[in-house]
């Protein structure tokens, strides 16, 4: 494999794996559907696994395009991807999690974006979770201290998950990127162990002037952290490197986002269900306050009284409203517009929404991570 001409590789697919040996066949069944059939190799690198984790490869990737390597030691993310990156033949390169499931044409789409398009750092793709079928990953963008995947746990049909998007960074599950972005950002940082390293590549890329993308039409599922407690070894360091490296650096590309979702809360008539309403914020992030920007200028008109409510109070971690608000808010006859930081803790208010149903109809929740959900109707908007 060694002596193959570069020109006769067209795209390079490498794949760090670490155990998860439940997931491997499913993936491995789709990269074999999804790998482009003619000039594409690929990698998959061993990083000392316990398990047998090369031995329900398919047929059909065990071609003379198959390369199988092992460290004799657990490395970490970085050094596995980069022992792919030194031996990678191919003008593209495909660096994908090892518990994705690939949609047939994920790769087919990175590549036709890569070829046509100059100037190009890393491109991410469309996340679901299998379970749920709700996205993942739409592209990330930084708040005010923080980093969030915008539009997670939204429809994956929904329009502002469905279009081209600049970003800062983009989530490793899936990166491609073209030779020449190897050669000008170099390779993984590997003092990241397992953590934040594919996002410090994409701002290494962004820093020397290549743009960074989500591409919706390249679409896969990702079980997500599969391989074990290992994986999270290292976070606290990791996320303490890369904050003094890059905290002054990135830009607050969340707000632009929120003018984005408010705008579509607008333009598709929901807004119109909420005339005036006031607004409750539980956010502990400064988040919030980004998405509140966003609604006072989109809506100058429509916000009454603004609440900042202290979510510290409460142990658990869920917001529990019979705890953190007086029961006569209950009876407000004008609709709230609730900001919290993920809709998930909103679990145990069942009751409250009943009511407040009952009360003035629809409400409007929006979390940090730019999901609003109409509250009365079935569907998330």
């Amino acid at each position: 494999n060694d002596n193959r001409e570069l020109s006769t590789v067209l795209c390079s697919v490498i794949v760090p794996i670490f155990n998860g040996m439940d997931f491997l066949p499913e993936f491995y069944a789709s990269l074999e559907k999804a790998r482009p059939e003619a000039g594409c190799e690929v990698i998959l690198v061993d990083d000392c696994s316990a398990e047998p984790v090369m031995s329900c490869l398919p047929s059909g990737l065990a071609d003379n395009q198959l390369t199988m390597l092992r460290n004799t030691e657990n490395r970490g993310y970085a050094a596995t991807v980069n022992r792919g990156l030194q031996v990678a033949k191919g003008d593209v390169l495909f660096v994908l999690n090892s518990d994705l499931v690939l949609q047939s044409d994920c790769l087919h789409a990175l590549l036709d974006f890569l070829n046509k398009n100059s100037r190009v750092g890393v491109v991410g793709a469309k996340l679901t979770a299998p379970d749920s079928g709700l996205i993942q990953h739409a592209g990330m963008a930084f708040g005010r201290h923080s980093r969030r995947h915008v539009f997670l746990g939204q429809q994956p049909n929904h329009s502002l998950c469905n279009k081209v998007r600049a970003c800062q960074v983009v989530t490793g599950a899936i990166h491609a990127f073209g030779r020449q972005t190897r050669d000008a950002v170099g390779f993984l940082d590997e003092r990241y162990f397992n953590h934040n390293e594919d996002l410090d590549y994409c701002l290494r890329a962004r820093a020397i002037g290549l743009q960074n993308y989500y591409l919706p039409s390249a679409e896969a599922a990702h079980w997500e952290s599969v391989s074990g407690p290992s994986r999270f070894i290292g976070q606290e360091e990791a996320d303490a490197l890369f904050w003094t490296t890059w905290g002054g650096q990135v830009d607050t590309d969340l707000r632009p986002i929120a003018d984005e979702m408010v705008q579509h809360l607008i333009a598709t008539g929901l807004g119109a269900s909420l005339e005036s309403f006031d607004v409750l914020n539980f956010c502990k992030s400064l988040d919030g306050d980004l998405i509140l920007d966003a609604l006072r200028q989109a809506l100058p008109n429509a916000i009454g009284s603004v609440d900042r409510i202290n979510p510290y109070r409460l142990r658990s971690q869920n917001l529990s409203f019979s705890m953190l608000l007086p029961h006569w808010w209950q009876d407000n006859p004008r609709p709230y517009l609730y900001l919290v930081d993920e809709i998930g803790r909103l679990s145990e208010n069942w009751q409250w929404f009943q009511q407040r149903r009952e009360v003035c109809g629809p409400e409007i929740i929006i979390d940090a991570n730019l999901r609003h959900v109409l509250v009365g109707m079935s569907e998330a908007t």
